[in-house]
């Protein structure tokens, strides 16, 4: 049995030993905390016990991979947020159980692994008498034999649906919900990590400080419509480059591909809005081509609701995933930091450069021996690593690939915090969650405690909890005046309380939805920094935050290294994605899976790949040409060949009017 030994307890670390014990491997795993998540960890305070993150995170529509391993990690019970689901359901029945209940009395159905009397729902269908169709009956059918397929898209039948669980099925199940490409049925039909995610979605509320129309009169929650035609033609554009001009896109800032060309309230829309608190990225350093990326992908999957976790993330995922993968024989080793590489040049044990490998790796001073080896730790940190290794071989410079990494490792300082109230507010929708545009910070949040299951604890003497994030901290704040990283720990508190007050949008929004009650500095119980952050003449972070822009693009690796049993895995790293993220990081994982398995001649395991549309794949082809003649790309080559045919046809069309029209009067003259 290989031993694989992975660096790094992150996303992208879990995913490989995941996916790497279930195909026999030994894994272990080393890990410089004393708990995994890497960056998307929760932590619950030491005083009050409040959970808090380096940053609330949204789940995406199109986070395939992402969902495919949460189905696969099984937890205790099912947990949902919306008042109309049922809470913990451990009901099992197989199928022969459920074929009994076919009559329009006592009327079974079986979806997706969860079983539901739909009885009393007959009365209320009201596509008639269709629904009794599905007594015993796997419900994806019923809707395919009858047409009405929409019904697997459609947000508000799935919840519906749930109102009437009242357990699960026994027997697998295909899972058609993750991809239509996904040839792996759900290995596991009981509750698991996904149902954490599965329920929850977030509507954004774009709110301002200058207050000029009533809130909910406001049109900045969209783009304006004179802009939809210039963006549809920059999106499509984009699609339709080839490898060389897409390559380019990554180094050109979206401000100014759009800032001149559409009005004010769409260029707040997709920067203020979209890029930073959408898509966690800086907008004053985003490239048009990883915004389009998103864009795109979110179009492709039907534009459905972005995703929140019913719970702290470690608590509602990560937990549950050590205490799945130890039962399968992981071996997690806490406080372990990496510290150096060997290769066999050092041990003088072999010479052959074409057959150089790893021998070992230093961790807290301690020797480690593996066959494989896997970094999967934060780049910033893995720099430090090979400026104090001492690798020799001739195909790799050193110096070279620690440059690379020194270019890559841009630092993105996005500061998490949380703010607890004493007080219970309510919200106009429970999937509520909020952008202060004009805060000079850009601070997004959201209420957890609309979102998260009635049983988890929000702290001492905490009844809301809104968990937020600064997107933009080099700005200057409105109470100092000063970078939010000038500032020290209580002064930030103070400046993030401060930006929230003078909100006029969002105290409106309160006033409305809690009989006039406007929000004072008494509500406030308490308000914490993410423990990573320190100050020391300025404010750092422990753990510095990779994020994709214009400058580090070139440089992000690949996961395959010059060594023969060395791999790097993380969101950093290309992917088809092409975005830092939790999906980065889960696909990443699994790529380097795949790497190690075809290696040792094993099954690969499933990946999503995010494709642009295929459709385009010849116009891609053609850009290439044109680019490699310095000719323009091809949809404005497109657009003008239409136009030269358009005015030849106009012209012919015209001369033969007007030729007409001469002949007509001259030979009446005559």
């Amino acid at each position: 049995m290989a031993k694989v030994v992975i660096f790094g307890a992150g996303i992208s670390g879990l995913t490989l030993a995941h996916e790497l014990i279930n195909k026999g491997f030994q894994v272990e795993i080393y890990e410089k905390d004393s708990i995994v998540g890497g960056m998307a960890r929760s932590i619950r305070t030491k005083d009050n016990n409040i959970p808090t993150e380096h940053s609330w995170r949204g789940y995406a529509p199109f986070y395939n991979n992402t969902y495919h391993i949460q189905k696969q990690i099984p937890i205790e019970k099912n947990c949902y947020t919306n008042d109309n689901f049922k809470n913990t359901i451990n009901n099992k029945y197989t199928l022969n159980e459920i074929k009994k209940h076919n009559k329009r009395t006592d009327l079974w159905t079986y979806y997706k692994g969860g079983v539901y009397d739909i009885t009393k729902f007959i009365s209320k269908h009201p596509g008639g008498n269709i629904i009794t169709h599905a007594g015993g009956k796997d419900l994806e059918e019923v809707w395919k034999e009858h047409n009405v397929n929409w019904h697997n898209n459609n947000n508000h039948i799935i919840k519906l649906l749930e109102e009437y669980k009242i357990g699960t099925i026994v027997e697998t199940f295909n899972d058609n919900n993750n991809n239509d490409n996904n040839p792996n049925p759900n290995p596991n039909p009981n509750p698991n990590v996904f149902d954490n995610v599965k329920n929850t979605k977030i509507n954004f509320n774009l709110l301002q400080n200058s207050l000029t129309l009533p809130y909910k009169n406001k049109i900045i929650n969209n783009i304006d419509g004179k802009d939809m035609p210039y963006l549809y033609y920059k999106f499509l554009q984009f699609q339709m480059y080839g490898s060389k001009r897409n390559e380019l896109s990554y180094k050109k800032r979206l401000i100014d591909e759009i800032k001149n060309n559409i009005s004010e309230r769409s260029y707040k829309y997709l920067t203020d809005f979209g890029a930073g608190p959408g898509f966690g990225l800086d907008k004053n350093s985003m490239s048009f081509g990883h915004y389009a990326n998103v864009i795109i992908f979110n179009n492709q999957s039907g534009n459905k609701s972005w995703k929140v976790m019913n719970q702290p993330t470690s608590e509602g995922w990560f937990n549950p995933w050590v205490k799945y993968l130890e039962s399968k024989g992981v071996i997690f080793h806490y406080n372990k930091t990496l510290q150096k590489i060997y290769n066999n040049h050092n041990d003088n044990t072999n010479n052959n450069d074409n057959n150089t490998k790893i021998t070992k790796c230093i961790v807290n001073n301690q020797e480690i021996v593996a066959d494989e080896y896997i970094i999967a730790i934060n780049p910033f940190e893995y720099q430090k690593v090979l400026e104090n290794s001492k690798l020799s071989l001739k195909t790799l410079t050193l110096e070279k690939e620690i440059e690379n990494y020194r270019n890559l490792n841009t630092i993105n300082n996005q500061i998490g915090f949380v703010i607890g109230f004493n007080k219970k507010f309510n919200y106009k929708n429970k999937n509520d969650c909020f952008v202060l545009l004009d805060s000079p910070n850009n601070i997004t949040f959201y209420p957890q405690d609309s979102h998260w299951c009635k049983s988890i604890d929000l702290g001492t003497n905490v009844k809301s909890l809104w968990s937020g994030t600064c997107i933009i901290s080099y700005n200057k704040g409105s109470l100092y005046g000063k970078s939010l990283t000038l500032l020290k720990i209580e002064e930030l508190k103070k400046e993030i309380i401060h930006q929230f007050m003078e909100s006029n949008d969002l105290m409106w929004y309160i006033s409305e939805y809690n009989d006039g009650h406007i929000i004072n500095e008494k509500d406030i119980e308490v308000i914490e920094i993410f423990s990573d952050w320190k100050y020391d003449n300025r404010l750092y972070s422990v753990n510095k935050k990779f994020v994709n822009n214009i400058y580090n693009e070139e440089y992000r690796p690949n996961n395959i290294t010059d060594f023969q049993n060395l791999y790097i895995a993380g969101s950093h790293t290309k992917t088809s994605i092409n975005i830092w993220s939790m999906e980065g990081a889960v696909e990443s994982g699994k790529m380097v899976s795949n790497i190690i398995l075809d290696k040792y001649n094993k099954p690969n395991t499933y990946i999503y790949k995010h494709n642009l549309n295929p459709k385009y794949k010849l116009f891609n082809l053609l850009d290439d040409i044109l680019y490699k003649f310095n000719l323009p790309n091809i949809l404005d080559t497109l657009i003008f060949i239409i136009l030269i045919i358009i005015l030849i046809i106009t012209y012919k069309i015209t001369y033969k009017i007007t030729y007409k029209i001469t002949y007509n009067y001259l030979a009446n003259k005559k």
